[in-house]
């Protein structure tokens, strides 16, 4: 019928659930240790972001590595990726990869 196709997701793609969020956390650096879904070759793998980039032209992207294949290289994503989907706060565990500390972190640690 009509109405069952408009539940179809695209190919390649999944209907976000309680668990996916179509939705970007406010940029900045605040990104670092979010868990996110990456779309990669038809799935949808787990992986954390460990760096955020804003270059020349002012575009910004995010570098994950992958949860579950910690030998995986890191790759740079655009923070606005339809490849990308950001979970929720309470769905981001905390990272066993090592965080930069900012000099707030730095100055406590005296």
């Amino acid at each position: 019928s009509r109405s069952a196709k408009a539940l179809l997701p695209k190919a390649g793609r999944v209907v976000p659930d309680g668990e996916t969020s179509t939705s970007r956390p406010p940029w900045g650096k605040n990104l670092v240790g979010t868990a996110v879904k990456v779309h990669a070759v038809g799935a949808w793998l787990r992986a954390e972001i460990v760096d955020v980039e804003t270059d020349y032209s002012g575009a910004r992207g995010i570098c994950i590595q992958y949860t579950d294949y910690p030998s995986a290289d890191e790759e740079f994503h655009d923070y606005e990726s339809e490849d990308i989907m950001y979970l929720p706060q309470s769905q981001t565990p905390k990272s066993d990869i090592p965080q930069p500390q900012d000099d707030a972190d730095l100055a406590r640690e005296d």
